[in-house]
């Protein structure tokens, strides 16, 4: 089960605070369509079926106008948070998945933290008749003994072009 946690009184980690930043950062200018609303519910269900069984820490981010999940799992180094197994599932049950131009993990030195740190993050996009799943990996720092990732599935109500220049604009190709 998932938890709602007001921000104000959360205490998890800095680095899933950063997560849900980072993917607030990129939702921000996707807005919905009219005709293409889907409920905080739907929404919601379509999330929670990308949201691994291993996972714990589960929160649901509140006060925006998408589902948000946060979660951590154990992995293998650069194992997706999401099973890939789970994604090819999502291909053969109608969802489009478009997934990074470049490599499949990126890397970057994140100075907007105290102190700076080294983060790696994957991100994979799935939309589906109406609904726009944003699918996020990440890990602090480049030691390769990390067996924590955290993910995030964030879930919102989107038309196939808006979530194409969704996708476009995090420099993803769509299937």
């Amino acid at each position: 089960m998932l938890s709602v946690v007001p921000l104000s009184g959360w205490s998890a980690d800095m680095t899933t605070f950063r997560c849900i930043w980072v993917a607030t950062l990129l939702l921000l200018t996707a807005c919905s369509e009219q005709g293409l609303h889907r409920t905080n519910a739907q929404l919601r269900e379509a999330a929670e079926a990308f949201v691994p069984a291993d996972a714990t820490d589960k929160l649901v981010a509140p006060g925006i106008p998408w589902v948000q999940l946060s979660f951590n799992v154990r992995r293998p180094w650069l194992e997706f948070a999401v099973d890939e197994n789970r994604i090819a599932r999502a291909r053969s049950e109608g969802w489009r998945v478009c997934g990074p131009a470049k490599s499949e993990w990126e890397s970057y030195w994140d100075e907007g933290t105290t102190p700076p740190r080294y983060e790696r993050h994957k991100m994979v996009v799935l939309y589906k008749a109406g609904t726009m799943l944003t699918l996020i990996g990440m890990y602090d720092g480049p030691e390769e003994n990390q067996p924590i990732q955290q993910g995030v599935v964030i879930s919102q109500s989107l038309s196939e072009k808006a979530a194409r220049a969704e996708a476009a604009k995090m420099l993803m190709k769509c299937e």
